[in-house]
């Protein structure tokens, strides 16, 4: 295979898809889409066979193989007349299944449990949710099957999500055995860091390289506030049992709500002054669907003036799979910051990754109404019927989510069932 010419035509535009096995065939300048099992010479005009079912002209400056006549046969793609996706190679090529909106997906937010040791106020109502019964939630098995057929479609990162995954017995070993998924190029974790201090070291030996940790007040009293009981002490703990038991320079994830931490927001830019740390400042999303939602919310450029006044800030190249934060540094700092615009500047062009929750339901996005339950699917064994159920997920990915416009018309969001 061809690999310039592979990626150089992988994207078009369109609608409407069909799934099947075809070959492309380049002849100098044009491009053109065939079933499979067909002649060369039907392309040249010389044979009575079907014509093409599509031909593009390849565009000037697009990489092109030298010579004429080069066939390409690829095992399945998607098509339609003005697009071709293509998920041939995952593996032998580092690609992820491309989207129909162009986006490579590579990223996998598994969540293992609904529970959680916290009721944060963004997360879930005062009321709390009703949680999942035992048989609700995918067992282990079954999560590693999905994230198995999910590895095959291109997934490379996987990062394991709540509720709190680490109330979950079991948790490490589950960690141990996906980290073991052959293709898996990261396997990351967030969490509220209150089991850490038990569980870092384990984490860090079944394999888990990485922990984002949440954490939206360095005020005990405020702390409390905001997780309805929490203990800000057994997150420190946790945070130093990481950094003691391995664990690269840990991500603090800091959601920045109005009136409750935002006057914080310097405090913690300056936790990165002489620790290695990056801390994320996460827009206020109206995930609950409260009234006067839009008093808590506050931009991610009024975050950055607010800390632009105090420190000069210097942007930085984010690392291939960082995620959606926009990253900064205070000059002379040992560690760096993130601000992730969900609400006032969306990323969604951008966005790599599906979701899947505890209780088995596919998602391409957290906001969208769309999802495919993957039980039934689990319940046949049939993995490959599973695998293309997920391809279809990705296919069908929204273009963006409408958060916070006229045009938002979304539920409340149980952020603990899908994993934020």
């Amino acid at each position: 295979m061809n690999t310039d010419l592979f990626n150089a035509v992988l994207v078009w535009r369109g609608g409407l898809f069909r799934y099947g096995t075809y070959v492309m065939f380049w002849n100098g300048g044009r491009l053109a889409l065939f079933p499979a099992g067909f002649r060369r010479s039907c392309f040249a005009g010389k044979s009575e066979e079907p014509c093409p079912l599509r031909v593009w002209s390849v565009a000037p400056g697009m990489p092109q193989p030298g010579g004429r006549g080069i066939g390409i046969e690829l095992a399945k793609c998607w098509v339609n007349s003005d697009r071709l996706i293509t998920t041939h190679g995952n593996q032998e090529h580092g690609m992820g299944t491309i989207d129909s909106f162009g986006r490579r997906i590579t990223y996998l937010r598994l969540s293992v449990t609904d529970r959680c040791n916290l009721r944060c106020r963004y997360c879930m109502p005062s009321e709390g949710i009703p949680k999942l019964r035992h048989g609700e939630t995918l067992s282990y098995e079954e999560l590693l099957r999905v994230s198995r057929q999910a590895v095959a479609l291109g997934i490379e990162k996987i990062r394991i999500t709540g509720g709190e995954p680490l109330v979950r017995k079991g948790i490490v070993e589950f960690a141990d055995r996906l980290a073991g998924l052959s293709g898996l190029r990261e396997l990351v974790m967030t969490t509220n860091g209150l089991r850490l201090e038990e569980l870092a070291r384990p984490l860090r030996q079944a394999g888990v390289q990485r922990l984002n940790i949440s954490l939206d007040s360095l005020r005990p009293e405020t702390f409390s506030f905001i997780t309805r009981g929490g203990e800000l002490r057994k997150v420190l703990n946790g945070i130093e049992a990481a950094e003691a038991a391995g664990f690269p320079p840990v991500k603090i994830n800091m959601v920045v709500m109005g009136g409750i931490n935002d006057d914080e927001v310097v405090d913690f830019a300056a936790l990165t002054l002489d620790r290695p740390w990056t801390v994320r400042f996460i827009e206020y999303m109206p995930t609950l669907r409260e009234e006067g939602w839009r008093s808590q919310c506050v931009s991610g450029g009024e975050i950055l003036e607010r800390i632009g006044r105090r420190y000069p800030l210097l942007p930085l190249v984010s690392a291939e799979m960082a995620g959606p934060a926009r990253n900064f540094k205070i000059r002379g700092a040992a560690g760096a910051i993130g601000i992730i615009t969900p609400v006032s500047g969306h990323f969604c062009d951008q966005c790599n990754r599906i979701r899947v929750t505890a209780a088995g339901v596919a998602r391409g996005c957290l906001f969208s109404e769309y999802g495919i339950d993957l039980r039934p699917l689990l319940a046949t064994g049939d993995d490959l019927l599973l695998g293309e159920r997920l391809r279809s997920l990705i296919v069908a990915k929204p273009g963006r989510h409408h958060l916070g416009g006229e045009a938002d018309g979304h539920g409340m969001v149980a952020m603990s069932r899908i994993g934020g």
